[in-house]
């Protein structure tokens, strides 16, 4: 059985260029394009998902790629629980410092004062956090065993997720709070 799939289409000086990929269920795929009247065929066979380096084209550790999926779940729902108690008790604290503080199903949301609102979130299928920052934008977070602590690949490993945090709730609230993470 064929499926079929558009991929991608722009518009070229030649008109409009269309690309489809019909994949089996073998796993063969097989590419075509559209051009104006033109029709070529490109045959081509189904590699696994798999990413092997970061988006600057650097490989990923093979510690960080091969993270086992108990490891990963452990260390990120540990991860949120921490982080939620720490938010959760400077908002006892201060209720309008950090407002509409939830958790459900691995996604923390709240909003911090002078600052806007974030969203950390467990992404299990690529076993990773992922950050929503009003300060510092988006960021991926891959676990890292060798230093205990979720690191993005960005900057290769420098960013660490708990040290981002702790930095811009306490530059958020003018050093009056910091989160506490238990190691």
């Amino acid at each position: 059985m064929l499926k079929a799939v558009l991929i991608n289409r722009s518009r070229l000086t030649e008109g409009i260029f269309y690309q489809l990929k019909l994949a089996s269920t073998k796993s063969s795929i097989r590419a075509f394009s559209i051009c104006s009247n033109k029709t070529f065929f490109q045959n081509t066979r189904a590699n696994a998902n798999v990413i092997t380096s970061n988006t600057y084209g650097e490989k990923i550790p093979e510690h960080i790629l091969n993270l086992d999926y108990d490891l990963y779940d452990k260390k990120s729902d540990s991860f949120i629980m921490d982080l939620y108690d720490s938010l959760e008790e400077i908002s006892e604290m201060d209720p309008d410092f950090i407002k509409n503080l939830d958790a459900n199903q691995g996604v923390i949301e709240f909003d911090v004062l002078n600052a806007g609102s974030y969203v950390i979130n467990k992404k299990p299928p690529n076993k990773q956090i992922w950050l929503s920052s009003p300060i510092s934008g988006p960021f991926r977070f891959d676990y890292d065993s060798l230093v205990n602590d979720w690191v993005s690949l960005r900057d290769n490993g420098d960013t660490k997720l708990s040290v981002l945090l702790n930095n811009e709730i306490k530059q958020a609230s003018l050093n009056k709070y910091k989160l506490e993470f238990v190691e």
